[in-house]
């Protein structure tokens, strides 16, 4: 079992059978979807989400609970600042963390997205 979200798809490859990660707690899905694309065997679109991940992994790697928390108040609103006697994120933190984790938000906003899409279409709403 991989403990980065940059090792999601070498650790499947390799046998792993999951992932216990941080960037888990901002782009759930996305994260989802790298097993999901490996499970249906779609390996070039997996590397492509892998690829995203890895760059946003960077954020929660380097900034621990603290870029965490960064990143879940800057994109979600919420996640506020850590527990003493962690450090909040300064601005320009923040700023960086916000930056990296960018691609991989947008790309989860895309999935929900279409997810709602699919599931308004199911239930007959408009």
């Amino acid at each position: 079992m991989g403990g980065a979200a940059d090792f999601t798809l070498p650790s499947l490859v390799a046998g792993g059978s999951g992932v216990v990660i941080g960037l888990g707690n901002i782009v759930p899905k996305l994260c989802v979807r790298v097993f999901d694309l490996w499970k249906a065997g779609q390996w070039k679109e997996a590397q492509r989400v892998q690829a995203i991940l890895s760059e946003a992994d960077l954020a929660v790697l380097e900034g621990g609970v603290t870029g965490t928390k960064s990143g879940l108040q800057s994109w979600f609103g919420y996640g506020g600042r850590p527990r003493l006697p962690l450090p909040e994120a300064s601005e320009k933190e923040a700023a960086k963390f916000r930056k990296i984790l960018a691609g991989a938000v947008t790309l989860e906003s895309g999935l929900q997205n279409r997810m709602d899409t699919v599931l308004n279409a199911f239930e007959g709403r408009p």
